[in-house]
């Protein structure tokens, strides 16, 4: 019996995650179902404070999550605040040296199914993002390190940057 939950602990993992412990890439199927957030962008309110500062929207991979606080319900529902820290990328002006930038969203309604592993560094690999039936959204923040987490969320909006 206990073989038999070891096996199957063991093919699930072997399933999700690459023998370095790493996501393991979308199989075709799963990438018709799920895109991410740096290809959606454009439906993040606000998403052009970053646009303008950065000159393009950065890829979110190998970003941090500095912070993530948990308001109760606002008359927009339970809100999620995350603080990704994007390192440098340049800026539209060329300045490759600018150290990076705190990026800090809000998730309006948020329903969090999981929060795991966050520490002292939260290196993120990607965030995907999945339209729902019903205008809700359906992230997950894949780890290369430290935090992860799936949540649903109606509105998502990009509140501030600042450099780092």
């Amino acid at each position: 019996m206990i073989g038999q939950v070891l096996r199957v602990a063991a093919d699930f993992r072997r399933e999700t995650k690459t023998p370095w412990g790493l996501p393991r890439p979308l199989k075709p199927a799963e990438k018709n179902m799920s895109t991410t957030i740096d290809t959606e962008y454009k439906s993040i309110k606000n998403h052009e404070i970053l646009l303008n500062k950065l000159g393009r929207w950065p890829s979110f991979h190998d970003s941090e999550i500095k912070s993530i606080h948990l308001e109760r319900a606002t008359s927009k529902g339970p809100l999620l605040k995350i603080v990704f820290f994007i390192p440098s990328i340049g800026t539209k002006e060329n300045d490759p040296g600018s150290g990076g930038v705190d990026v800090n969203m809000v998730f309006e309604e948020a329903k969090v199914e999981y929060i795991q592993d966050f520490n002292e560094q939260n290196a993120v690999f990607q965030i995907r993002m999945k339209q729902l039936a019903n205008t809700t959204n359906e992230i997950e923040i894949v780890s290369s390190y430290g935090c992860e987490m799936k949540f649903t969320c109606s509105n998502i909006s990009l509140n501030s940057t600042s450099p780092n």
